[in-house]
Protein backbone atom coordinates (compact mmCIF):
# COMPACT_ATOMS: atom_id res chain seq x y z
CA UNK A 1 0.00 0.00 0.00
CA UNK A 2 3.00 2.25 -0.44
CA UNK A 3 2.57 5.65 -1.96
CA UNK A 4 4.69 8.73 -2.47
CA UNK A 5 5.51 10.12 0.93
CA UNK A 6 4.04 13.43 1.93
CA UNK A 7 6.39 16.26 2.75
CA UNK A 8 6.84 16.82 6.46
CA UNK A 9 4.87 19.65 7.94
CA UNK A 10 5.41 21.56 11.13
CA UNK A 11 3.04 21.12 14.05
CA UNK A 12 1.77 24.63 13.53
CA UNK A 13 1.09 24.06 9.82
CA UNK A 14 -0.95 20.91 10.59
CA UNK A 15 -2.90 22.76 13.26
CA UNK A 16 -3.69 25.63 10.91
CA UNK A 17 -5.30 23.22 8.43
CA UNK A 18 -7.68 21.89 11.06
CA UNK A 19 -8.82 25.32 12.29
CA UNK A 20 -11.00 27.66 10.21
CA UNK A 21 -9.59 31.06 9.34
CA UNK A 22 -10.23 34.03 11.56
CA UNK A 23 -13.45 34.97 9.87
CA UNK A 24 -14.81 31.43 10.18
CA UNK A 25 -13.68 30.89 13.74
CA UNK A 26 -16.24 31.38 16.49
CA UNK A 27 -14.74 33.87 18.90
CA UNK A 28 -16.06 34.73 22.33
CA UNK A 29 -16.85 38.18 21.04
CA UNK A 30 -18.92 37.09 18.03
CA UNK A 31 -20.21 33.66 19.09
CA UNK A 32 -23.62 32.87 17.63
CA UNK A 33 -25.98 31.06 19.99
CA UNK A 34 -26.85 27.57 18.80
CA UNK A 35 -29.07 24.83 20.24
CA UNK A 36 -28.12 21.24 19.47
CA UNK A 37 -29.72 17.86 19.97
CA UNK A 38 -26.52 16.39 21.39
CA UNK A 39 -22.82 17.10 21.88
CA UNK A 40 -20.76 20.30 21.94
CA UNK A 41 -19.95 22.59 19.04
CA UNK A 42 -16.22 21.86 18.75
CA UNK A 43 -13.87 21.02 15.92
CA UNK A 44 -14.08 17.44 14.70
CA UNK A 45 -10.32 17.12 15.03
CA UNK A 46 -10.49 17.89 18.74
CA UNK A 47 -13.31 15.37 19.17
CA UNK A 48 -11.15 12.67 17.63
CA UNK A 49 -8.12 13.59 19.74
CA UNK A 50 -10.26 13.28 22.87
CA UNK A 51 -11.63 9.92 21.76
CA UNK A 52 -8.17 8.53 21.12
CA UNK A 53 -6.82 9.93 24.38
CA UNK A 54 -9.69 8.49 26.42
CA UNK A 55 -9.87 5.09 24.78
CA UNK A 56 -6.49 3.95 23.48
CA UNK A 57 -6.10 0.26 22.65
CA UNK A 58 -3.39 -0.18 25.28
CA UNK A 59 -1.39 1.91 27.69
CA UNK A 60 1.80 0.87 25.91
CA UNK A 61 3.96 3.55 24.39
CA UNK A 62 5.24 3.59 20.85
CA UNK A 63 7.23 6.76 21.30
CA UNK A 64 10.53 4.95 21.60
CA UNK A 65 12.59 3.81 18.65
CA UNK A 66 14.56 1.42 20.84
CA UNK A 67 13.62 -1.76 22.70
CA UNK A 68 12.55 -5.14 21.39
CA UNK A 69 10.60 -5.06 18.14
CA UNK A 70 6.97 -6.22 18.30
CA UNK A 71 5.39 -8.44 15.68
CA UNK A 72 4.18 -6.54 12.64
CA UNK A 73 0.48 -7.21 12.08
CA UNK A 74 0.72 -5.76 8.57
CA UNK A 75 -0.36 -2.41 7.16
CA UNK A 76 -3.71 -3.70 5.86
CA UNK A 77 -4.69 -5.18 9.23
CA UNK A 78 -3.58 -2.15 11.23
CA UNK A 79 -5.27 0.28 8.84
CA UNK A 80 -8.62 -1.47 9.04
CA UNK A 81 -8.28 -1.78 12.79
CA UNK A 82 -7.80 1.98 13.13
CA UNK A 83 -10.88 2.65 10.98
CA UNK A 84 -13.01 0.19 12.96
CA UNK A 85 -11.81 1.67 16.25
CA UNK A 86 -12.58 5.27 15.29
CA UNK A 87 -15.93 4.41 13.73
CA UNK A 88 -17.09 2.48 16.80
CA UNK A 89 -16.04 5.21 19.24
CA UNK A 90 -17.44 8.18 17.30
CA UNK A 91 -20.70 6.78 15.89
CA UNK A 92 -22.73 6.58 19.14
CA UNK A 93 -22.49 10.33 19.78
CA UNK A 94 -22.18 11.51 16.17
CA UNK A 95 -24.76 9.58 14.10
CA UNK A 96 -23.98 9.42 10.42
CA UNK A 97 -20.23 9.92 10.83
CA UNK A 98 -18.15 7.85 8.40
CA UNK A 99 -14.48 6.93 8.71
CA UNK A 100 -12.71 5.66 5.57
CA UNK A 101 -9.16 4.45 5.05
CA UNK A 102 -7.04 6.41 2.57
CA UNK A 103 -3.72 4.59 2.93
CA UNK A 104 -1.09 3.33 5.35
CA UNK A 105 2.62 4.21 5.27
CA UNK A 106 5.70 3.46 7.31
CA UNK A 107 6.18 6.44 9.62
CA UNK A 108 9.63 7.72 8.75
CA UNK A 109 10.62 8.84 12.26
CA UNK A 110 9.67 5.69 14.19
CA UNK A 111 10.51 2.24 12.85
CA UNK A 112 7.74 0.48 14.82
CA UNK A 113 4.96 2.84 13.72
CA UNK A 114 2.53 3.16 10.82
CA UNK A 115 1.03 6.46 9.68
CA UNK A 116 -2.62 5.74 8.93
CA UNK A 117 -4.35 8.36 6.77
CA UNK A 118 -8.14 8.48 6.92
CA UNK A 119 -11.05 10.53 5.60
CA UNK A 120 -13.76 11.45 8.10
CA UNK A 121 -17.14 12.68 6.87
CA UNK A 122 -19.69 14.24 9.20
CA UNK A 123 -22.70 16.48 8.61
CA UNK A 124 -21.78 17.00 4.96
CA UNK A 125 -18.12 17.84 5.56
CA UNK A 126 -15.08 15.70 4.87
CA UNK A 127 -11.63 16.20 6.32
CA UNK A 128 -8.42 14.18 6.19
CA UNK A 129 -6.53 13.16 9.31
CA UNK A 130 -3.39 11.17 10.05
CA UNK A 131 -3.13 8.74 12.95
CA UNK A 132 -0.13 6.82 14.23
CA UNK A 133 -0.47 3.16 15.19
CA UNK A 134 2.08 0.71 16.49
CA UNK A 135 2.83 -1.97 13.91
CA UNK A 136 1.59 -4.68 16.26
CA UNK A 137 -1.85 -2.99 16.15
CA UNK A 138 -2.04 -2.38 19.89
CA UNK A 139 -1.52 1.37 20.34
CA UNK A 140 -3.00 4.43 18.64
CA UNK A 141 -2.09 8.10 18.85
CA UNK A 142 -3.40 11.14 16.98
CA UNK A 143 -0.38 13.41 17.30
CA UNK A 144 3.35 12.73 17.39
CA UNK A 145 5.55 15.77 17.63
CA UNK A 146 9.07 16.81 18.46
CA UNK A 147 8.63 19.29 21.29
CA UNK A 148 12.13 20.66 20.69
CA UNK A 149 11.43 21.41 17.03
CA UNK A 150 11.68 25.05 16.09
CA UNK A 151 8.40 26.09 14.54
CA UNK A 152 8.59 28.63 11.76
CA UNK A 153 5.90 31.25 11.46
CA UNK A 154 3.72 30.57 8.40
CA UNK A 155 3.73 33.05 5.58
CA UNK A 156 1.10 35.74 5.93
CA UNK A 157 -2.12 34.79 4.20
CA UNK A 158 -3.76 37.80 2.60
CA UNK A 159 -6.58 35.91 0.94
CA UNK A 160 -10.06 37.07 1.83
CA UNK A 161 -13.01 34.94 2.92
CA UNK A 162 -15.23 33.81 0.07
CA UNK A 163 -13.15 35.36 -2.69
CA UNK A 164 -14.33 32.56 -4.95
CA UNK A 165 -17.82 31.78 -6.22
CA UNK A 166 -20.04 31.63 -3.14
CA UNK A 167 -22.73 29.70 -5.00
CA UNK A 168 -20.23 27.01 -5.96
CA UNK A 169 -19.19 26.73 -2.33
CA UNK A 170 -22.78 26.28 -1.17
CA UNK A 171 -23.73 23.82 -3.91
CA UNK A 172 -27.48 24.39 -3.63
CA UNK A 173 -29.78 23.15 -6.39
CA UNK A 174 -31.27 25.85 -8.58
CA UNK A 175 -35.00 26.20 -9.32
CA UNK A 176 -37.51 28.75 -10.59
CA UNK A 177 -39.07 29.12 -7.13
CA UNK A 178 -36.72 28.04 -4.33
CA UNK A 179 -37.93 26.45 -1.12
CA UNK A 180 -36.43 28.21 1.89
CA UNK A 181 -36.78 26.39 5.22
CA UNK A 182 -35.59 27.15 8.74
CA UNK A 183 -35.42 24.35 11.33
CA UNK A 184 -35.52 25.49 14.96
CA UNK A 185 -36.76 24.77 18.49
CA UNK A 186 -39.27 27.45 19.56
CA UNK A 187 -37.62 28.04 22.95
CA UNK A 188 -34.03 28.01 21.72
CA UNK A 189 -32.30 31.40 21.84
CA UNK A 190 -30.13 30.53 18.85
CA UNK A 191 -33.21 29.29 16.98
CA UNK A 192 -35.09 32.53 17.57
CA UNK A 193 -31.99 34.49 16.63
CA UNK A 194 -32.00 32.54 13.35
CA UNK A 195 -35.71 33.24 12.96
CA UNK A 196 -35.05 36.97 13.42
CA UNK A 197 -32.48 36.72 10.62
CA UNK A 198 -34.85 34.78 8.35
CA UNK A 199 -37.92 37.02 8.78
CA UNK A 200 -36.69 40.02 6.72
CA UNK A 201 -35.37 37.62 4.06
CA UNK A 202 -38.71 35.82 3.87
CA UNK A 203 -40.55 39.15 3.58
CA UNK A 204 -38.23 40.36 0.82
CA UNK A 205 -38.66 37.14 -1.19
CA UNK A 206 -42.33 36.50 -0.37
CA UNK A 207 -43.36 36.59 -4.04
CA UNK A 208 -40.54 34.43 -5.35
CA UNK A 209 -39.89 31.70 -2.75
CA UNK A 210 -41.78 29.28 -0.51
CA UNK A 211 -40.75 29.87 3.10
CA UNK A 212 -41.49 27.54 6.01
CA UNK A 213 -40.30 27.32 9.61
CA UNK A 214 -40.08 23.74 10.88
CA UNK A 215 -39.71 22.52 14.46
CA UNK A 216 -37.88 19.35 15.42
CA UNK A 217 -37.25 19.23 19.16
CA UNK A 218 -38.76 20.19 22.49
CA UNK A 219 -35.59 19.77 24.53
CA UNK A 220 -36.65 22.66 26.78
CA UNK A 221 -39.93 21.12 27.91
CA UNK A 222 -43.57 20.46 27.08
CA UNK A 223 -44.30 24.18 26.74
CA UNK A 224 -41.84 24.21 23.83
CA UNK A 225 -43.62 21.32 22.13
CA UNK A 226 -46.93 23.15 22.47
CA UNK A 227 -45.49 26.35 20.97
CA UNK A 228 -43.89 24.30 18.19
CA UNK A 229 -47.32 22.91 17.27
CA UNK A 230 -49.00 26.32 17.56
CA UNK A 231 -46.54 27.85 15.10
CA UNK A 232 -46.92 24.83 12.81
CA UNK A 233 -50.67 25.39 12.74
CA UNK A 234 -50.48 29.16 12.24
CA UNK A 235 -48.57 28.41 9.04
CA UNK A 236 -51.40 26.07 8.05
CA UNK A 237 -54.35 28.31 9.03
CA UNK A 238 -52.99 31.84 8.43
CA UNK A 239 -49.70 31.59 6.51
CA UNK A 240 -49.87 35.24 5.42
CA UNK A 241 -49.73 36.35 9.07
CA UNK A 242 -47.16 33.91 10.36
CA UNK A 243 -44.17 36.27 10.04
CA UNK A 244 -46.03 38.92 12.05
CA UNK A 245 -46.74 36.36 14.76
CA UNK A 246 -43.18 35.02 14.79
CA UNK A 247 -41.71 38.50 15.14
CA UNK A 248 -44.04 39.38 18.02
CA UNK A 249 -43.62 35.98 19.67
CA UNK A 250 -39.86 36.49 19.98
CA UNK A 251 -40.36 39.79 21.81
CA UNK A 252 -43.55 39.29 23.81
CA UNK A 253 -43.34 35.63 24.81
CA UNK A 254 -39.83 34.23 24.36
CA UNK A 255 -37.68 37.23 25.32
CA UNK A 256 -40.18 38.35 27.97
CA UNK A 257 -39.94 34.93 29.69
CA UNK A 258 -43.65 35.06 30.57
CA UNK A 259 -44.10 31.28 30.78
CA UNK A 260 -42.20 28.81 32.91
CA UNK A 261 -40.83 25.44 31.89
CA UNK A 262 -43.56 22.90 31.02
CA UNK A 263 -46.32 25.51 31.60
CA UNK A 264 -48.49 24.55 28.66
CA UNK A 265 -51.52 26.50 29.93
CA UNK A 266 -49.47 29.70 29.95
CA UNK A 267 -48.28 29.11 26.40
CA UNK A 268 -51.85 28.52 25.23
CA UNK A 269 -53.01 31.71 26.93
CA UNK A 270 -50.21 34.01 25.77
CA UNK A 271 -50.12 32.64 22.23
CA UNK A 272 -53.89 32.98 21.92
CA UNK A 273 -53.72 36.60 23.10
CA UNK A 274 -51.03 37.36 20.55
CA UNK A 275 -52.95 35.66 17.73
CA UNK A 276 -56.09 37.60 18.59
CA UNK A 277 -54.14 40.89 18.62
CA UNK A 278 -52.84 40.11 15.12
CA UNK A 279 -56.24 39.12 13.72
CA UNK A 280 -55.40 35.42 13.47
CA UNK A 281 -58.27 32.99 14.04
CA UNK A 282 -56.91 31.54 17.28
CA UNK A 283 -59.82 29.06 17.61
CA UNK A 284 -59.00 27.56 14.22
CA UNK A 285 -55.32 27.39 15.11
CA UNK A 286 -55.94 25.66 18.44
CA UNK A 287 -58.30 23.21 16.74
CA UNK A 288 -55.50 22.41 14.30
CA UNK A 289 -53.13 21.88 17.25
CA UNK A 290 -55.55 19.42 18.84
CA UNK A 291 -56.36 17.52 15.66
CA UNK A 292 -53.20 17.78 13.57
CA UNK A 293 -50.43 19.24 15.72
CA UNK A 294 -48.78 15.94 16.58
CA UNK A 295 -48.73 14.85 12.94
CA UNK A 296 -47.29 18.14 11.70
CA UNK A 297 -44.63 18.10 14.40
CA UNK A 298 -43.73 14.46 13.72
CA UNK A 299 -43.46 15.18 9.99
CA UNK A 300 -41.02 18.02 10.60
CA UNK A 301 -38.91 15.91 12.95
CA UNK A 302 -38.82 13.20 10.30
CA UNK A 303 -37.64 15.69 7.66
CA UNK A 304 -34.94 16.93 10.02
CA UNK A 305 -33.86 13.35 10.58
CA UNK A 306 -33.60 12.70 6.85
CA UNK A 307 -31.35 15.76 6.53
CA UNK A 308 -29.37 14.71 9.63
CA UNK A 309 -29.96 18.12 11.22
CA UNK A 310 -28.79 18.57 14.81
CA UNK A 311 -28.63 22.32 15.29
CA UNK A 312 -31.17 25.07 15.95
CA UNK A 313 -31.14 27.05 13.75
CA UNK A 314 -30.48 25.06 10.57
CA UNK A 315 -31.01 26.80 7.23
CA UNK A 316 -32.14 24.56 4.35
CA UNK A 317 -32.48 25.73 0.75
CA UNK A 318 -34.01 23.47 -1.90
CA UNK A 319 -33.58 20.51 0.40
CA UNK A 320 -29.89 21.12 1.21
CA UNK A 321 -28.49 22.20 4.57
CA UNK A 322 -26.54 25.45 4.21
CA UNK A 323 -23.88 26.26 6.78
CA UNK A 324 -24.40 30.01 6.71
CA UNK A 325 -22.14 30.62 9.72
CA UNK A 326 -19.03 29.45 7.88
CA UNK A 327 -19.90 30.72 4.41
CA UNK A 328 -22.10 33.79 3.93
CA UNK A 329 -22.62 34.70 7.59
CA UNK A 330 -25.71 34.44 9.78
CA UNK A 331 -27.17 37.83 8.85
CA UNK A 332 -30.20 38.72 6.71
CA UNK A 333 -27.96 39.84 3.86
CA UNK A 334 -25.78 36.74 4.18
CA UNK A 335 -28.79 34.43 4.05
CA UNK A 336 -30.08 36.46 1.09
CA UNK A 337 -26.86 35.71 -0.79
CA UNK A 338 -27.30 31.99 -0.15
CA UNK A 339 -30.94 32.06 -1.23
CA UNK A 340 -30.12 33.96 -4.43
CA UNK A 341 -27.80 31.09 -5.41
CA UNK A 342 -30.88 28.85 -5.65
CA UNK A 343 -32.64 30.80 -8.43
CA UNK A 344 -32.44 29.88 -12.09
CA UNK A 345 -33.03 33.59 -12.73
CA UNK A 346 -32.28 35.64 -9.59
CA UNK A 347 -34.82 38.45 -9.01
CA UNK A 348 -33.79 42.09 -8.80
CA UNK A 349 -34.05 42.05 -4.99
CA UNK A 350 -30.89 39.94 -4.95
CA UNK A 351 -29.06 43.20 -5.66
CA UNK A 352 -30.54 44.90 -2.59
CA UNK A 353 -28.99 44.92 0.87
CA UNK A 354 -31.19 43.51 3.64
CA UNK A 355 -30.48 45.19 6.94
CA UNK A 356 -30.26 43.23 10.18
CA UNK A 357 -33.41 43.07 12.27
CA UNK A 358 -33.44 45.02 15.50
CA UNK A 359 -35.48 42.22 17.14
CA UNK A 360 -32.82 39.53 16.88
CA UNK A 361 -32.70 37.37 20.01
CA UNK A 362 -29.42 37.18 21.88
CA UNK A 363 -30.30 34.75 24.69
CA UNK A 364 -28.82 31.32 25.30
CA UNK A 365 -30.28 27.82 25.57
CA UNK A 366 -30.57 25.87 28.77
Amino acid sequence: MARKKKSRRTVKEKASEAVPDEKKAVSKKSRTRTCRLAGRNILLTLIIIAVVAAASWTAGSMLSAGGPASADAGSDVVGEKVVTFLQSRLAPNYPGIKVELSDVQDYENLSDTYQVNVKITYNGRTQEDSFYASKDGKSLFNIIGNLDEEIEAPAEDNTQQNTGDVCSQLGVTKSDRPVFELYIFSFCAGGNGGLSVAIPVARTFADTTDFRVRFFSNMHGEHEKQENMIQECIQEVAPDKYLDYAEQYIQKIFNARVCGRNDVDCINEKSTELMDDLGIDSAAVMKCVTENGEQLYAADKAKAGELQLRFSPSFVINGKYVDVDNTVGRTPDGVKKALCCAFNNPPDVCNQVIEASTTQSSGSCA
